[in-house]
Protein backbone atom coordinates (compact mmCIF):
# COMPACT_ATOMS: atom_id res chain seq x y z
CA UNK A 1 0.00 0.00 0.00
CA UNK A 2 1.49 3.39 -0.69
CA UNK A 3 0.02 6.75 0.88
CA UNK A 4 -0.08 10.06 -0.85
CA UNK A 5 -0.21 12.97 1.55
CA UNK A 6 -3.05 15.50 1.32
CA UNK A 7 -5.69 12.95 -0.14
CA UNK A 8 -8.64 14.39 -0.50
CA UNK A 9 -11.53 12.64 1.85
CA UNK A 10 -13.77 11.57 -1.69
CA UNK A 11 -10.53 9.74 -2.65
CA UNK A 12 -9.65 8.21 0.62
CA UNK A 13 -13.30 6.93 0.91
CA UNK A 14 -12.75 5.34 -2.96
CA UNK A 15 -9.63 3.71 -1.52
CA UNK A 16 -11.01 2.62 1.54
CA UNK A 17 -11.87 -1.03 0.13
CA UNK A 18 -8.89 -1.26 -0.79
CA UNK A 19 -7.24 -0.50 2.38
CA UNK A 20 -9.70 -3.26 3.98
CA UNK A 21 -8.47 -6.04 2.32
CA UNK A 22 -5.15 -5.89 4.51
CA UNK A 23 -6.52 -6.84 6.98
CA UNK A 24 -7.14 -10.25 5.60
CA UNK A 25 -3.35 -10.32 4.88
CA UNK A 26 -1.06 -12.87 7.08
CA UNK A 27 1.86 -10.36 7.25
CA UNK A 28 1.83 -6.49 5.36
CA UNK A 29 4.91 -4.74 4.63
CA UNK A 30 5.43 -1.22 5.31
CA UNK A 31 7.89 0.26 3.18
CA UNK A 32 9.94 3.51 4.09
CA UNK A 33 12.17 5.55 2.10
CA UNK A 34 15.48 5.45 3.86
CA UNK A 35 16.91 8.24 2.39
CA UNK A 36 14.02 10.66 3.67
CA UNK A 37 14.85 13.23 5.43
CA UNK A 38 13.75 11.57 9.63
CA UNK A 39 11.01 14.48 10.06
CA UNK A 40 9.64 13.28 6.33
CA UNK A 41 9.78 9.37 7.58
CA UNK A 42 8.57 10.17 10.98
CA UNK A 43 5.16 11.72 9.32
CA UNK A 44 5.07 8.54 6.84
CA UNK A 45 5.42 6.65 9.55
CA UNK A 46 2.72 7.93 11.75
CA UNK A 47 0.17 7.86 9.09
CA UNK A 48 0.50 4.54 7.97
CA UNK A 49 0.53 3.57 11.89
CA UNK A 50 -2.60 5.14 12.57
CA UNK A 51 -4.49 4.01 9.78
CA UNK A 52 -3.34 -0.08 10.50
CA UNK A 53 -4.77 1.15 13.96
CA UNK A 54 -8.17 2.03 12.19
CA UNK A 55 -8.41 -1.09 10.51
CA UNK A 56 -7.14 -3.08 13.38
CA UNK A 57 -4.14 -4.14 11.84
CA UNK A 58 -2.32 -5.96 14.59
CA UNK A 59 0.97 -4.11 14.88
CA UNK A 60 2.82 -7.61 15.24
CA UNK A 61 1.67 -8.87 11.59
CA UNK A 62 3.76 -5.50 10.21
CA UNK A 63 7.28 -5.49 9.07
CA UNK A 64 8.86 -2.24 8.21
CA UNK A 65 10.96 -2.20 5.08
CA UNK A 66 13.42 0.69 5.19
CA UNK A 67 14.05 0.66 1.72
CA UNK A 68 16.78 2.66 -0.65
CA UNK A 69 19.26 1.71 2.09
CA UNK A 70 22.64 1.74 -0.02
CA UNK A 71 21.94 5.51 -0.28
CA UNK A 72 22.36 5.69 3.26
CA UNK A 73 25.59 5.36 5.33
CA UNK A 74 24.94 2.67 8.56
CA UNK A 75 25.41 5.86 10.86
CA UNK A 76 22.57 7.56 9.60
CA UNK A 77 20.34 4.48 9.32
CA UNK A 78 20.80 4.00 12.83
CA UNK A 79 19.91 7.49 13.63
CA UNK A 80 16.61 6.99 11.28
CA UNK A 81 16.12 3.71 13.28
CA UNK A 82 16.66 5.79 16.28
CA UNK A 83 14.23 8.86 15.64
CA UNK A 84 11.24 6.62 14.14
CA UNK A 85 11.38 4.67 17.44
CA UNK A 86 11.67 1.10 15.82
CA UNK A 87 12.98 -0.35 18.65
CA UNK A 88 9.98 -2.86 19.57
CA UNK A 89 9.35 -3.24 15.60
CA UNK A 90 10.49 -5.95 12.92
CA UNK A 91 12.57 -3.75 11.12
CA UNK A 92 14.64 -4.84 8.58
CA UNK A 93 17.27 -2.28 5.74
CA UNK A 94 16.76 -3.44 1.90
CA UNK A 95 18.11 -2.29 -0.67
CA UNK A 96 15.69 -3.32 -4.15
CA UNK A 97 18.60 -1.95 -6.52
CA UNK A 98 20.70 -3.80 -4.81
CA UNK A 99 18.73 -6.68 -3.79
CA UNK A 100 20.28 -6.69 -0.20
CA UNK A 101 18.21 -7.26 2.92
CA UNK A 102 15.84 -9.47 1.39
CA UNK A 103 16.66 -12.85 2.90
CA UNK A 104 16.34 -10.75 6.33
CA UNK A 105 13.03 -9.11 4.68
CA UNK A 106 11.91 -12.71 4.18
CA UNK A 107 13.03 -13.69 7.73
CA UNK A 108 10.66 -11.57 8.88
CA UNK A 109 7.59 -12.30 7.08
CA UNK A 110 8.66 -15.97 7.89
CA UNK A 111 8.61 -15.07 11.50
CA UNK A 112 4.93 -13.71 11.14
CA UNK A 113 3.48 -16.47 9.42
CA UNK A 114 5.62 -18.79 11.74
CA UNK A 115 4.39 -17.96 15.05
CA UNK A 116 0.64 -17.33 14.52
CA UNK A 117 1.11 -13.71 14.70
CA UNK A 118 -1.20 -13.71 11.27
Amino acid sequence: MGFITELPAYMIEAFKSTLEEMTHADAIILVLDASDPAELAASKLSTCRRTLGELDVQPARVVIALNKADLVDDAALGALEGALGLGDARAVRVSSLERTGLDGLGGALEEIVGNGAA
